[in-house]
């Protein structure tokens, strides 16, 4: 049955037991509660079909999950965890790779900054490494197209090839090849 006038609800109108509730007192509206402490409350799942905006803060109290289960991204609150590409971040910030040959992290500009040890395999820095407390460990091939700035020890396992030293109590053990080109 169509009713062809205009539907209008002076004071307030509750379906069913805490199915929808809307308070004109209030200027609330409840989905599965008849206590809504917000313009719109939704007590219980909800799903949004097509797009959906948020304008302003939107705060996630327990965990944010992109991506089917969260494999895209996930930020668990509980954990204060960052997952990308995998859906059980075991660090704080937690990049997995999703396919050989594949860059995981890079930041075009500005500077990154680490507090502790780095460690990683076959890095490429095409900016200027400088470490100033912690170590740097590489594992597999280590490329450093600018300048290597050192204040503390330099522990190198393997071979080093490089264009130019200059260095003070420069220590060589083993078997050396020194000459001039």
């Amino acid at each position: 049955m169509a009713v062809n006038k205009n539907f209008v609800v002076k004071n307030g109108i509750e379906v069913a037991n805490d199915l929808i509730f809307a308070s004109s007192d209030q200027n609330k509206v409840g989905i599965g509660s008849t206590q809504p402490n917000a313009l719109l409350e939704v007590g219980g799942d909800f799903k949004a079909l097509g797009n959906s905006t948020v304008v302003g803060f939107a705060t996630i109290q327990d965990t944010l999950k992109v991506g089917s289960g969260g494999t895209v991204l996930i930020a668990d609150v509980q954990s204060g965890r960052l997952g990308f590409n995998t859906a059980t971040p075991q660090h704080n910030v937690h990049i997995s790779n999703v396919g050989s040959g594949l860059t995981s992290l890079f930041v075009d500009g500005g500077n990154v900054v680490f507090t502790g040890d780095f460690s990683g395999y076959n890095a490429v820095f095409s900016g200027d490494v400088n470490l100033s407390s912690g170590d740097l460990v590489v594992g597999g091939a280590a490329t450093i197209t600018s300048d290597l700035t050192v204040s503390s020890n330099l522990i190198v396992t393997g071979d080093i090839s490089y264009d130019e030293a200059t260095g003070r109590n420069i220590n060589i053990s083993g078997i050396s090849t020194l000459g001039t080109v």
